[in-house]
């Protein structure tokens, strides 16, 4: 073997190994982009979903700003150029800029969440609860149990809202079918619900109770001390 094809060889070992260099940071740059492209895809997914839940409230007469959503995208595209992969700077600026509207959109949706959930609970006669039946009344108590529970949900998504807009006017149905409950009674369990004890109720009033069915809501117990 001759000193110039030892060279030569020497030469095409080293362009294959600069080669195989450049190859694997390509690849490992690309391994970074995919990564930032899986963060930036997460937060989209979150900020999608808040907007799906606010166009819901939209739907039943909720003011809510509209937000664009594809900015972020938009100057992420532009920046590819025709190289194809952003640059990672690029991620950068793009993610700050959706998790920017990510927490507006966020507390934008609990506010008005907090506000309607708390307005239209506002509306249930409650007071007419009494005068359901025991089974009945357990089945309307669970209702609200429901709405309570998805009232404190902090930022809510599609199926909180839709859920809780069947919910309320199922309830709301029903109690818009029944009577105010008779003075004589509310009164009592107005006195009821600050508390007394067992001297301060007569048998009228227990009578009063059982009447109307309501006797099973009072709960009886002895003072310690």
């Amino acid at each position: 073997m001759t000193l110039n094809s030892v060279l030569d060889k020497a030469r095409a070992l080293s362009a294959q190994a600069d080669r195989l260099r450049v190859g694997a940071a390509a690849e490992e740059n690309a391994k970074r982009i995919l990564t930032r492209l899986e963060e930036l895809n997460a937060v989209f997914d979150e900020v999608e979903a808040a907007l799906g839940a606010a166009d819901r409230l939209r739907e039943r007469g909720v003011d809510l700003p509209v937000v664009r959503l594809d900015l972020g995208r938009e100057a992420l595209a532009r920046s590819a150029g025709d190289a194809g992969l952003p640059p990672m700077r690029a991620f950068t600026s793009a993610k700050e800029k959706i998790e920017g509207v990510r927490r507006d959109v966020r507390l934008s949706l609990s506010q008005a969440w907090s506000q309607w959930t708390t307005a239209r609970t506002a509306e249930l006669a409650l007071h007419r609860m009494v005068m359901l039946p025991p089974v009945e009344r357990r089945t309307e108590e669970a209702r609200l149990s429901k709405l309570n529970k998805l009232r404190r949900v902090d930022v809510p998504s599609r199926s909180d809202v839709v859920e809780f807009a069947a919910v309320h006017a199922g309830l709301k149905e029903d109690l818009d079918a029944l009577k105010d409950p008779a003075p004589e009674l509310q009164t009592l369990l107005n006195r009821l619900g600050q508390r007394t004890t067992l001297a301060h109720l007569s048998d009228d009033d227990i009578a009063l109770l059982r009447r109307y069915e309501v006797a099973d809501q009072i709960e009886v117990q002895r003072r310690s001390g």
